[in-house]
């Protein structure tokens, strides 16, 4: 069963665009899942937003209930690159 992660109080958080973590989460965790799968080797996943890193941490966790590999997938805050 998944677990909810917890934000704190509603009215204390900004909501997150469900869109955009979709997109996150394929476009960095995706990749990063398959390459750990392929070489076994330990890979890092950098988001710029601690709520999204808490969110694909808790992701991860069920992911390596099924995929041992996923463990190696580490997920960081780190500032945006510049445009």
């Amino acid at each position: 069963m998944l677990d909810i992660v917890q934000f704190g109080p509603a009215e204390a958080r900004e909501e997150i665009d469900p869109v955009l973590l979709t997109m996150l989460a394929v476009n960095r965790l995706g990749p990063a899942t398959i390459r750990t799968a392929t070489n076994g080797k330990a890979l890092t996943v950098a988001v710029d937003d601690e709520r999204i890193a808490r969110i694909f941490r808790a992701a991860l966790d069920e992911m390596q209930k099924t995929r041992r590999t996923d463990r190696l997938v580490d997920v960081v805050v780190a500032a945006p690159e510049p445009a």
